[in-house]
């Protein structure tokens, strides 16, 4: 460490006065500068400050202890007695600069940007400590400059007649004064590399391969700086790791975990400005007695990187990882080159994605790079508000976009999304998922189609600014296309009452498969994260069950006689809905009730129980058959519909599993699933408000009985003979644009006439982490969507983590369980493998599910690998990152970094005026203020405060002691 020093004053003082004679064309005195040869004192006492004793003492016509030539050179009259005036106005008087060595007619002897006067703070003459040099422009000889240090971007000006300021030809500006060093501290994080080495280029920032000089562990690795640059030279020499790249061989691995470190580098002063290890983005070592090589991207020469044999990273050897100091980490013979993990979770096996970051959004995007049209969507003002992007390859249009909430939870939040969407096009086909976001924050996914006269980035660009609240540049150009229709997904992520974040993805209809995976892939959430946080990687390894997923449905269906129309589009949905479960891994049974069957029984209304499983010709009969029945129910049920509790009742009725089959009752371990169908609130939610079958109020009453049902369902959920409980709802219309008016038949929108919302059937489906569906629209899409969320809850194969689903990859081993040259299971609803969810609302955590359709449907006893990427959570604060800027800059949001606010924060007080080049106010005074005791302003110049007006000549002084002020003769 390079430790500050004091300076002598007496080598400044002889060096100071060897210059003088040198200017005057005189010989140094005898013994050179920085040589004892006697100083005279000019004051009389018996310091060392002075000036050479040659024998003969210098000329000191005024006897005010300065040299006359000194004075000459520095503009004073050497006929007056100006010891203590301050001819420069930098706050130090003439006798204090003489003593210091530092220029009477210049404010910044040392062209660092620093006035003298403010480096030497109390103006005493004398360099104390914590004060810097006002003759040497790097006080602690660490290779930076003091103003650089302390932040000076603006060479010093004086408008004094014959004063200096910085020498713009010798003035070094700091590159980034948002943040400074200690100009008396050559090492001022204490790594032990000086300032100026971190800093290698010494522009005062901080650039490619340089380290921070205000932070301990410049790559957050969790190794000090000054151990990774063990020579402290700034240079990544032979042997050393980078101290800029967290992994310098570029394994996967940090150098810290190939380490074995398992402890960061601590911060030194908590919330000041210097920094050690950001634990936000570090992560330990957990195993610290086995290590790696950090130079070396194999440790163990198997051909396998060291990171891509611990995929998680985490410097242990877990369950299904190679071990990267090992050739054959689990003894089989079989090299770890050919293991599937190798294979299938390497990182160059990955599916490729780019990340697109905006920190005034608080938004990180991830898109496969079939996006190839990214845009900053910028409000007034030119702030950005959110990400917009296109694949023209498929049509998927899309964008992010952060906005204050104007509901009070997400799905309040969503409601008020719709109705802003539903200004620019009529919506249909509307389907609700709640879930939680893949780092904790409530949220609602929604499906729904779209008919609008734009083409898809017209009306993406248009639900963006309506989203947004005004105007918006940056938006992708439109096609020009013609009128259409289009699938719309989007999601609501509801973060703090200040921050909702909304997905939006858009294609033309109608829409192929891949489009619908491509659609849910930028808009589920999955791929979205806060402004900071990155992503690691994800692989599991499973072994397929024996059996397939198994699944009971009970249908509780509207028969009043307002569900003619309904009831029909269910049972022409039917054969496509068997034709969607033979395609996937479930083992399924279907039953029937209505409304109106209070006891919940499961042998009536043509369908005696639950249909059979088994044999898979029998079942698809058998569920063709319960679809013709919904068609036979006929609408002379009663009207008071009771949905809710006929299916509460039912599912009372059908438990305890059995572990046989029969038709009245669940099977042991099913997935249980109750879908309601009706156009109208459950009449007992009604009653409980105090309504009638027309109508009920939004009132304590009937969010009491939305509660007990809800408790109802959740404590059937709890039966541990069944794998689950969860509901579904098809209901009415949408609610009104205000959301206050969910069971009046007028109050809705115009997108499905004679219904209601039912609002308790929505809020139980959310509650036991089903979802909700319009039976205004397409009942064939509905209907399907609920099958595969139903086949995603039923599905045993779990991931275990949040996946970013565009990068899932799935390979199935060979019938010897090797996964050498195997072919990827394609993305596919038709044949091939699709990503789902799982709400558990029991534990409160979503559960990321694969689910196979078709041929691609394993065997039994199949090995699989699963790679996919997650996200890494980087910025705990919901709120999104705030710059820590100091007075007189702002926060530049995109890129969360500080700026001069050349508007000095929209203007300053009435007394003062704003200099745009520091951000800051001054009195308004054309001197900047400038001016010390005893001095005016005069046109932008300091000059003596003269109470005689300037009358008096140079051979005159002003007596302010008679009244009014005279001039007299100077003695």
């Amino acid at each position: 460490m390079i430790a500050s020093r004091p300076r002598s004053l007496l080598l400044h003082l002889a060096g100071v006065c060897l210059l003088t004679f040198l200017a005057c064309g005189e010989d140094p005195p005898a013994g050179g500068a920085g040589t004892d040869t006697g100083l005279l004192d000019p004051d009389g006492g018996s310091g060392d400050v002075g000036f050479p004793d040659s024998g003969i003492p210098p000329s000191d016509g005024d006897n005010d202890g300065l040299p006359d030539d000194w004075e000459r050179m520095n503009g004073l009259d050497p006929n007056r007695n100006d010891a203590n005036e301050d001819f420069d106005g930098d706050g130090i008087n003439n006798t204090n600069e003489f003593r210091l060595g530092t220029k009477a007619n210049d404010i910044d002897t040392d062209d660092d940007g620093v006035a003298d006067g403010d480096e030497d703070a109390n103006r005493n003459g004398a360099i104390d400590p914590g004060e810097t040099s006002p003759i040497d422009a790097d006080s602690d000889d660490d290779g930076l400059t003091d103003g650089q240090e302390l932040g000076k971007i603006t060479p010093l000006t004086s408008a004094r007649p014959g004063v200096s300021g910085t020498d713009p030809a010798v003035f070094v500006a700091d590159g980034n004064n948002a943040t400074t060093t200690d100009p008396n501290n050559a090492d001022t994080d204490g790594d032990q590399i000086p300032d100026g080495v971190e800093d290698l280029n010494r522009n005062g920032r901080i650039d490619a391969g340089e380290t921070d000089p205000l932070d301990l562990d410049s790559d957050d690795d969790g190794l000090a700086d000054g151990v990774e640059d063990v020579n402290f030279n700034g240079v990544t020499d032979a042997g050393e790791t980078n101290a800029t790249d967290a992994d310098s061989d570029d394994d996967g691995l940090a150098d810290g975990v190939e380490r074995g470190i398992n402890t960061p580098v601590l911060d030194p002063d908590g919330a000041g400005p210097l920094k050690g290890t950001d634990t936000a983005v570090w992560r330990p070592d957990t195993d610290p007695a086995s290590t790696t090589n950090p130079l070396a991207r194999d440790t163990d020469g198997d051909g396998v990187a060291d990171g891509d044999e611990d995929w998680n990273r985490n410097g242990a050897v877990d369950p299904g990882e190679l071990d990267p100091g090992l050739t054959d980490s689990d003894n089989d013979g079989i090299p770890d080159a050919q293991e599937g993990v190798a294979l299938v979770c390497a990182e160059s096996a990955l599916r490729r994605i780019n990340l697109h970051a905006l920190a005034s959004a608080d938004l990180t995007v991830a898109l496969p790079p079939e996006y190839s049209e990214v845009s900053i969507l910028r409000a007034a003002g030119g702030v950005g508000v959110g990400i917009m992007f296109a694949d023209p390859a498929s049509g998927v249009v899309g964008f992010a976009i952060s906005k204050t909430p104007t509901g009070g939870d997400a799905a309040a939040e969503k409601q008020a999304i719709r109705a802003a969407l539903a200004q620019d096009a009529s919506l249909s086909n509307e389907q609700d998922r709640a879930l939680i976001s893949w780092d904790g924050f409530p949220a609602v996914f929604t499906t729904a189609s779209a008919n609008n006269g734009r083409d898809t980035l017209a009306l993406a660009g248009t639900f963006a600014e309506r989203l947004a609240g005004g105007t918006l540049s940056g938006a992708l150009p439109a096609g020009g296309a013609a009128p259409g229709n289009f699938t719309l997904y989007y999601e609501t992520i509801y973060r703090s009452a200040q921050r909702a974040t909304i997905v939006v993805a858009l294609a033309p209809a109608p829409t192929a498969d891949a489009q619908l995976i491509a659609l849910s892939d930028v808009s589920n959430g999955t791929g979205v994260a806060q402004f900071g946080d990155f992503t690691g990687v994800g692989c599991d390894q499973f072994t397929t069950p024996d059996g397939n997923d198994v699944i009971d449905m009970i249908w509780v269906v509207d028969n009043s006689c307002s569900m003619s129309e309904e009831q029909t589009a269910v049972a022409n949905a039917g054969d496509e809905m068997v034709a969607l479960l033979t395609t996937t891994q479930l083992s399924w049974r279907l039953a029937l009730l209505t409304t109106d069957q209070g006891d919940g029984s499961l042998t009536a209304r043509g369908v005696n129980g639950f249909t059979v499983s088994t044999p898979r010709p029998q079942a698809e009969a058998e569920s063709q058959a319960w679809a013709t029945a919904i068609d036979n129910l006929g609408t002379g049920g009663s009207g008071e519909e009771r949905g809710l509790v006929v299916g509460a009742t039912a599912v009372q009725n059908a438990l305890p599993g059995s572990a046989t089959e029969i038709n009245t009752k669940f099977r042991a371990g099913a997935t249980a699933i109750v879908v309601h169908l009706s156009d109208e609130e459950d009449y007992s939610v009604k009653q409980g408000a105090g309504g009638s079958d027309a109508s009920c109020p939004e009132n304590a009453g009937k969010q009491a009985q939305i509660d007990a049902l809800i408790q109802q369902y959740l404590q059937l959920s709890m039966d541990p003979t069944i794998s689950g409980l969860t509901t579904f709802a098809i209901h009415g219309t949408q609610p009104n644009t205000n959301g206050l008016d969910y069971c009046t038949f007028s109050g809705g929108s115009s997108d499905c006439s004679a219904s209601q919302h039912g609002r308790a059937y929505v809020d139980v489906a959310a509650a036991m982490g089903g979802g909700s569906g319009s039976i205004c629209g397409n009942m064939n899409q509905v209907v399907q969507d609920i099958i595969r969320a139903g086949a995603g809850i039923a599905s045993q194969i779990e991931l275990t983590q949040p996946p970013i689903s565009s990068t899932i990859r799935v390979v199935m081993a060979d019938a010897n369980g090797s996964f050498v040259g195997q072919p990827d299971v394609p993305r596919s609803r038709t044949n091939g493998f699709d990503y789902t969810f799982e709400l558990d609302v029991m534990a409160n955590v979503v559960r990321h599910k694969i689910i196979f359709y078709g041929m691609a449907r394993p065997p039994a006893r199949r090995e699989l690998m699963i790679s996919y990427r997650t996200w890494r959570d980087g910025s705990p604060n919901p709120g999104g990152p705030v710059c820590d800027c100091p007075e007189g800059q702002v926060c530049d949001p995109d890129d969360n970094s500080c700026v001069i606010d050349p508007t000095c924060g929209g203007g300053c007080p009435e007394d003062q005026v704003c200099d745009p080049q520091s951000g800051l106010c001054h009195p308004d005074d054309p001197c900047m203020g400038q001016c010390v005791i005893g001095e005016i302003c005069v046109d932008g110049a300091c000059l003596p405060d003269d109470p005689c007006d300037g009358l008096c000549t140079p051979a005159q002084f002003c007596d302010t002691s008679t009244d009014p002020p005279m001039c007299r003769d100077r003695i």
